[in-house]
């Protein structure tokens, strides 16, 4: 029986959540609204927060390129929203995608979601886990521009 979207995405989501948990993360909130759009999962890895954004495709379309530049835009406010919030908006932050498709799970970390050549990169690279993208020294030294 097919599943709706809206079951896809939790599953995506409960799936995206062990995954992070089984690297040593730790899970702050999942489906957070905010202004500006929804956070997926916001999750600590270290002292770093991670924006973490999950997508899952069932008919073989790749998922990552869902996450168009009007979606990053949504999801660079929604993280703003969230840090103000949490009044703390000077806390150091990246974006992760985590990918879900008849391939397998795909850990993209660091995405600069104020790039669109970051994300068509993001979107070319299927080539299995990349959570190397990023050295271990500079995973939570990258921090993005809100301006």
């Amino acid at each position: 029986m097919l599943r709706s979207r809206r079951e896809l995405g939790a599953e995506a989501e409960d799936q995206a959540a062990q995954h992070l948990l089984g690297l040593g993360y730790t899970l702050i909130t999942r489906r957070h609204s905010a202004r500006g759009g929804e956070l997926d999962v916001v999750a600590l890895d270290g002292d770093v927060i991670v924006f973490v954004e999950v997508k899952a495709r069932r008919d073989g379309r790749v998922p990552e390129e869902s996450i168009t530049p009007t979606k990053a835009a949504r999801l660079r406010r929604a993280a703003r929203a969230y840090l103000q919030e949490a009044g703390n908006p000077e806390h150091p932050y990246r974006f992760d995608v985590i990918a879900i498709d008849r391939e397998g799970l795909r850990h993209h970390v660091g995405v600069m979601m104020d790039s669109a050549e970051m994300l068509e990169h993001v979107a070319e690279d299927r080539g299995g886990p990349v959570d190397d993208e990023l050295d271990a020294d500079d995973r939570g030294q990258q921090r993005e521009d809100f301006a």
